[in-house]
C-alpha cells in the first residue's frame, strides 16, 4: 500500500514536472521573434517523452545498483555523469529529428548550450529524486529507532517488574514464616492477606501506570499483614491529598518505599516504629513520601533492590523529570520520596 502511494507520487511528479518544462520551453519558442514551423515545435515538444523515458530508465538503474545507499561522493559523481549523459543523448535525438526535417545542422555552440540546458534539467530531477529518498530513508530510520527504543524500554521495564515480584513475595513469605509457630491464627490471616495481595498484584503488575488510590489499597493490605507480625511495634499514619488519589504512578512504586521502610527501618528497631505516608503537589510535581523510624546505614549488607529498581523505572519512564531520594530529615527518621511530573496543576491542595 505504501509502495503504491510512492509510485503514484513518482509518476505524478514525472508528468507534472516534464509537462511544465516543455510548456515553458514552447512558450519561449512561440513568443520569440523568429517564426517557427509547427513541425519544429512538435519536435521540441517530444522533450516531454524523452525526459520521462530516460529519467525512468535512470531510476531503474539507481534501484538495481543500489545507488541510493552508496557513499555521498559516489552519489554526486553518478548524478553529474548521468545528467550530462542523458542531457547529451536527448539533445542529440532532438537535433537529429530537426536535421531530418530541415536537412541542416545547428552550430556546435548551439548544440553545447542546449545540451547544458537539458543536462541542468536532468540534474535538478536527480537532486529532487535523491533528496526525496534521503529524507524518506532518514524518516524511516528515525521511526525504526523510536520503535527499537520503545521495545528496549518496555523490555527493561518488564525485567525490572519481574525482578520486583520475587523480592516482594520473598519478604511476604518471611513475615508468614515468623508467625507460623508463634501465632497460627495470625499466620492463617496473613496467608489470606497475602493471597489478596497477590491477586491485586497480578491485576496491576501488567500495567504501565496505576492510580495512587489503587496503589494505596495494595499497600494497606501489605501493612495489615506486617502489623500482624509486628503487633504494637508498628504504627501507620496517612496524610494523602485528595487531589492526588487519581494521579498515575508506576505500579509498586509506593509498595517499594513502604517495603524498604519495613525491612530496613521497622524490623531493625527493637522498640516502637512508625510509618507515615504523605502525598502532595509541590512546585508543579507530585511528591509521594514515606517516613519511617530508623537510620540510613551506609555500606550496609543490603542492596536496596526495591529502591534501585524503582529509581531505574522512574528514569526509563520519565527521564530526568522524576527522581527518588533517600535522606534523614532528623535523627532516627528516614524519608524516601518520589517526585513525578504532572501535566497540569491541581485546583487545590489538601493534606
Amino acid at each position: 500500500m505504501l509502495l503504491g502511494r510512492f509510485k503514484k507520487i513518482y509518476w505524478t511528479c514525472q508528468v507534472l514536472g516534464w509537462g511544465l518544462i516543455v510548456f515553458l520551453n514552447l512558450l519561449f519558442i512561440i513568443i520569440s521573434d523568429k517564426p517557427q514551423h509547427y513541425t519544429k515545435i512538435f519536435i521540441f515538444s517530444t522533450l516531454f517523452f524523452w525526459g520521462i523515458l530516460f529519467t525512468h530508465i535512470e531510476r531503474n538503474f539507481i534501484i538495481r545498483y543500489d545507488i541510493l545507499n552508496k557513499k555521498l561522493v559516489q552519489q554526486l559523481g553518478f548524478i553529474t555523469l548521468s545528467s550530462l549523459s542523458i542531457g547529451f543523448t536527448i539533445n542529440l535525438i532532438i537535433y537529429t529529428l530537426l536535421w531530418l526535417h530541415e536537412h541542416r545542422w545547428e552550430k556546435w555552440i548551439v548544440l553545447i548550450a542546449n545540451t547544458f540546458n537539458i543536462s541542468s534539467m536532468i540534474f535538478v530531477w536527480n537532486v529532487f529524486y535523491f533528496s526525496f529518498h534521503f529524507l524518506r530513508n532518514y524518516k524511516l530510520k528515525e521511526i525504526q529507532n523510536l520503535r527499537l527504543e520503545t521495545i528496549n524500554r518496555e523490555q527493561a521495564l518488564n525485567q525490572l517488574k519481574t525482578q520486583l515480584n520475587p523480592h516482594f513475595i520473598f519478604n511476604s513469605l518471611n513475615s508468614i514464616r515468623a508467625l507460623v509457630l508463634e501465632n497460627p491464627e495470625a499466620a492463617r490471616h496473613a496467608i489470606t492477606t497475602l493471597s489478596n495481595l497477590i491477586r491485586k498484584f497480578l491485576n496491576v503488575h501488567e500495567l504501565k501506570e496505576v492510580s495512587l488510590e489503587e496503589e494505596l489499597e495494595l499497600v494497606k493490605q501489605y501493612l495489615e499483614m506486617e502489623k500482624i507480625r509486628f503487633e504494637d511495634r508498628l504504627e501507620v499514619e496517612y496524610f494523602i491529598g485528595e487531589n492526588t488519589l487519581a494521579l498515575q504512578i508506576p505500579p509498586l512504586t509506593l509498595q517499594a518505599l513502604v517495603e524498604n521502610a519495613i525491612k530496613h527501618g521497622i524490623s531493625k528497631n527493637p522498640g516502637k516504629g512508625k510509618i507515615t505516608i504523605h502525598s502532595q503537589f509541590i512546585q508543579g510535581k507530585f511528591e509521594l513520601c514515606v517516613f519511617n523510624t530508623g537510620r540510613i546505614v551506609i555500606n550496609g549488607d543490603s542492596t536496596h533492590i526495591g529502591l534501585t529498581n524503582t529509581r531505574r523505572r522512574l528514569q526509563i519512564m520519565y527521564g530526568e523529570n522524576a527522581r527518588l531520594t533517600l535522606d534523614e530529615p532528623e535523627f532516627n527518621l528516614v524519608r524516601s520520596c518520589v517526585e513525578i511530573p504532572v501535566t497540569s496543576k491541581p485546583k487545590y491542595q489538601k493534606l
